[in-house]
């Protein structure tokens, strides 16, 4: 059951790479793995972020891909 749900697309380092520059995000306090999400909700355009981490939740706010369920 879980194969029939839809997937998202994985960015790669090097999309990683030219995300972070070009959307000045470094020294954000975002890890890799933030860095990962971030990039992939981009890839999956119209998806949202939704998260309760703070940096995180104010990073993709700044880029405008936060889901505010609040």
């Amino acid at each position: 059951m879980l194969d029939l749900l839809p997937q998202a697309e994985v960015a790669h380092i090097s999309e990683l790479r030219h995300m972070i520059e070009a959307r000045s995000l470094y020294s954000l306090g975002m890890g890799l793995t933030d860095a990962h999400l971030i990039a992939s909700v981009l890839l999956n355009s119209p998806t949202l972020l939704w998260t309760r981490d703070k940096q995180l939740r104010k990073i993709a706010a700044a880029l405008g891909i936060h889901a505010n369920l609040a």
